[in-house]
């Protein structure tokens, strides 16, 4: 009886934004294991092969943002180079606002374990959901959980 009250639209959020992760993950773990040196657009076309488009940023050129069928507005994924000059030094984040702010999951080249930070304090409030989403995804994907209150 009590299923009936949870809360579907975190549940779903979750599920994607946990597959979404894995892969991303796949295709850069790929990516590093296949080549040394590794450009955006070799990312665009391993993204494409799974139906995930970029959005090129019109100033910052060493930041994609992710695109998907399932996106949510408040939701943003991105894949972001550290060094100009290639992609093979990356940080791939997705971050919450507005309802899921403070809510993020992010893993780079150097340390490929995928971590699920929730931030909430006196400083940077967290939206009324993202508490509710980061459980969620830690329940189902088991990723190493920060937490910052």
């Amino acid at each position: 009886m009590f299923g009936l009250f949870k809360n579907k639209e975190i549940e779903k959020l979750a599920k994607e934004n946990v597959g979404l992760t894995k892969t991303v993950w796949n295709i850069l773990d790929g990516l590093q294991k296949n080549k040394k040196k590794f450009s955006k657009e070799d990312i665009a076309k391993e993204l494409a092969k799974f139906r995930i488009g970029i959005i090129q940023h019109d100033v910052f050129d060493h930041v994609i943002d992710l695109t998907y069928s399932g996106s949510h507005r408040w939701i943003t994924p991105s894949i972001e180079a550290e060094d100009r000059k290639t992609w093979s030094k990356f940080n791939f984040r997705i971050i919450g606002i507005m309802d899921y702010g403070g809510f993020s999951l992010n893993f780079d080249y150097n340390n490929m374990e995928v971590e699920a930070f929730f931030l909430d304090n006196q400083y940077s409030r967290a939206g009324p959901k993202a508490k509710k989403l980061h459980d969620e995804v830690i329940k189902i994907s088991g990723y190493k959980e920060q937490i910052s209150i």
